[in-house]
């Protein structure tokens, strides 16, 4: 990790380990929220992002997985269910299959392997202050076409500050918000920045992209999308994506698409996706 915030980081790995401490006892997701500090429209979209699942099936899953050792010992389907944290043991049984799409005894007896859920770890990412990026997914597009409004911003206003960014939210009427960018001429200090937009008292502009391999970068913050906000996002995003292009030998004209779901966002969390074309094949 490079950048390493101590809040942001401390925060989420304290969520894991207090898991893995009380396997055995309930967990609340308001139980979560107030031990880790983090709200529960957090801890539901992190949890999303880092291993695709809710707090609460990552909890059953990590209690499944911890009770595989005693499961093959030989002890009772019962006795684990019950050391599982399971009242009945046709609750462990169904939770057992739905996770692993076996029950117990079956597992025991034919020696079929399972893949456990394992805890996350923040290696794969590059952190900073309250925000995170993962790292790139290489993507393949067919051409597009991105309709919308083209405004002009200053390339301090939009790469530093991310006045572009921050209007456009505010300004926008949709829960996803979608805006490309790109250089003006050489020697030009400035970018045009086109919001994805449908016909409203405004002349759209069509930009046509060429089918090809596309970089994401997938930025998560435990922070608004406010003035300071954007600026971290900024910031961070130009050292990451300029980095990630030096270290594999491509040239990164400066052009991406940026793209929110509203939705996901709240006055303590926000997700945003950066694209970035590395190479067209036409």
């Amino acid at each position: 990790m490079r950048g390493i915030s101590l809040s942001i980081v401390s925060q989420i790995n304290k969520t894991f380990e207090y898991i893995e401490e009380n396997l055995q006892n309930p967990i609340s997701l308001e139980q979560l929220s107030l031990t880790t500090n983090l709200s529960v429209f957090q801890l539901i979209r992190l949890f999303d992002r880092f291993i695709g699942m809710t707090p609460k099936a990552y909890i059953r899953a990590r209690r499944l997985a911890s009770n595989l050792p005693q499961l093959l010992a030989g002890e009772s389907i019962l006795s684990v269910a019950l050391d599982c944290g399971f009242q009945y043991e046709q609750s462990y049984i169904r939770a057992f299959k739905d996770c692993y799409g076996i029950t117990p005894a079956r597992f025991r007896k034919h020696g079929v392997s399972i893949e456990i859920v394992e805890v996350p770890t923040l290696e794969r990412f590059t952190v900073s202050a309250d925000g995170m990026v993962g790292e790139a997914k290489l993507l393949v597009r067919p051409a597009f076409t991105l309709s919308g409004e083209l405004k002009c911003y200053h390339t301090l206003e939009n790469l530093l500050f991310g006045k572009s960014l921050l209007e456009g939210i505010e300004g926008c009427t949709s829960t996803t918000y979608t805006a490309a960018c790109r250089n003006l001429s050489p020697g030009e200090f400035s970018q045009h920045y086109l919001v994805q937009k449908k016909a409203n008292n405004c002349t759209l502009v069509d930009w046509q992209f060429a089918s090809g391999q596309w970089a994401n970068f997938e930025y998560i913050g435990l922070h608004p999308l406010n003035d300071s906000g954007v600026t971290r996002i900024r910031i961070l995003m130009s050292q990451v994506i300029g980095n990630w292009f030096t270290d594999n030998g491509i040239y990164w004209d400066g052009h991406f698409i940026e793209s929110v779901n509203l939705d996901k966002c709240s006055d303590n969390y926000c997700e945003i996706t950066f694209s970035c074309c590395t190479h067209t094949f036409s």
